[in-house]
Parts: structure tokens; sequence; C-alpha cells
């Protein structure tokens, strides 16, 4: 009875001390194997958990400095917008010029919406993550609630 309540307060380090002969002391090596493998299976679920914890949190700061990157290079690819339109404006006699400036804009205007896209990308990624991190945490419970049960 004791082992019992222990167990059904989630501390599956409680034992039976006593020893007992024939299919009673079977069951008894039995419990205390499975009350073992129970506790080692939820250390390593813990541990998972924790890893996968960090390793989103990483991902999370690099997702954050692409992102902070790719502010300041769409910050950068406005002013030179900017810079261009005045150029062009300027340039109404060399209007050759002014269509390769243009030309040079729009494939700038490319490569920013490819960098926007890749940081979507990750950001779906990290999103993924979490979701399976979320998981790792329903299957703790769930053993939880199995040793509970137990």
């Amino acid at each position: 009875a004791r082992v019992r309540g222990a167990v059904a307060a989630h501390d599956l380090t409680a034992r039976v001390s006593d020893r007992y002969p024939g299919a009673h002391g079977r069951t008894h090596a039995a419990l205390h194997t499975a009350l073992d493998q129970m506790s080692a299976a939820i250390g390593d679920a813990r541990t998972l958990a924790f890893r996968v914890q960090r390793a989103t949190a990483d991902i999370t700061r690099g997702a954050d400095a692409v992102a902070d990157g790719a502010v300041a290079q769409a910050r950068g690819l406005e002013a030179l917008m900017r810079a261009l339109d005045a150029i062009a404006a300027a340039a109404v006699v060399a209007s050759d010029a002014a269509a390769r400036t243009r030309d040079t804009a729009a494939h700038a205007r490319t490569q920013a919406a490819a960098g926007v896209a890749r940081v979507t990308a990750l950001h779906e990624a990290t999103a993924r993550i979490a979701e399976s991190v979320a998981a790792s945490t329903s299957i703790l419970r769930e053993i939880d609630e199995i040793a509970f049960q137990t």
C-alpha cells in the first residue's frame, strides 16, 4: 500500500522492501523493473525535451538575427531606391542610363523579396519546432499520467 501510494503520487523511487517467494516474488521483481524503466524513460524524455527547448531557443535567436539583418538590408534597399530615384530625375537626358538603373533597382527588390521568403521559411521551421516541443511535453504528461495510474 505504501509503494502504491508513492507511485500514485508520482514517486517512482518507492520500492517494496519485503522479500516474497514464488509468484509474489516475481511480481515484486517485475514491479521494481517496471518502475526503474518508467523512471529512466521519463528522465530521458525530460532530457530530450530540454534539449529541444534549448535548440528551439537557439534557432529562434538565429532567426531573429537573420530577420534583423533582413530589416537592415531592406532599409538599405529603401535608401538605395530613394537615391536611384534622385539619379533618374537628374539624368532625364540619359534615358539609357536611367533604364539600367531601374533594372538594377528591380533586381534589388527581387533579391529583397527572396530574402523575406527565406526569413518566412525559417520562421515557419521555428514554429514547427515549437509544435514538436509541445508534442514532447504532451508525451511527458502522458507518461506521468501512466505512472500515476500505475
